[in-house]
């Protein structure tokens, strides 16, 4: 056996008895705390399947949609996705919209989540609750006035490459937006 093996084995030898001893500790990371998630369930949350419906049918006043698409994350999350442009403008920014609801178990739980989420591009917006607001849904502004609600926004960049986003809480739903312009 060569000198520079036997010399290896000896530390790996004195190091596996001080563990065993007790003697080093192997330090660990403390683990990270859990950030909720939507309730998992098989059958989709009436709350969201109207709300995606509504969104995936809607065509707000000036604008139409296309290029749609639904996709469900388990029974209390959905994403919906469009393109959208000014009606009958074809030569105007098309847009791009990302929308994700979900439906936590409590309210709590869809607090902690929006904590979790890095907010330092958002800003705080200190308007109530308005149920008239475009872009929250009319299956759930229906609930009425949410006694837990938060509203977050951002906006970045200029034409035609302008992004924006919003993150709302209802209670314990969750929404986040992100639209960008496609120029």
């Amino acid at each position: 056996m060569s000198k520079r093996l036997a010399a290896m084995l000896v530390v790996v030898i004195i190091i596996a008895s001080l563990l065993v001893a007790g003697c080093i500790n192997i330090i660990s990371p403390s683990p990270t705390p859990s950030v909720p998630t939507p309730i998992p369930t098989t059958t989709h949350n009436p709350i969201l399947e109207s709300a995606a419906s509504e969104l995936m049918s809607a065509n707000p006043l000036g604008w139409e949609h296309y290029a749609k698409k639904v996709t469900w994350n388990g029974g209390n999350s959905v994403t919906i996705f469009f393109i959208e442009r000014a009606a009958g403008n074809y030569s105007a920014i098309p847009l791009a919209a990302n929308k994700t609801l979900m439906v936590f178990a409590t309210t709590q739980d869809a607090a902690k989540y929006i904590d979790s989420i890095d907010k330092s591009t958002y800003l705080w917006s200190d308007r109530p609750f308005d149920r008239n607001d475009s872009a929250i849904p009319t299956a759930i502004s229906a609930l009425g006035v949410p006694s837990a609600y938060q509203h977050w926004y951002y906006i970045q960049g200029s034409e035609p490459n302008e992004k924006f986003g919003d993150i709302y809480q209802f209670d314990n739903i969750v929404q986040l937006n992100t639209d960008w312009e496609l120029g």
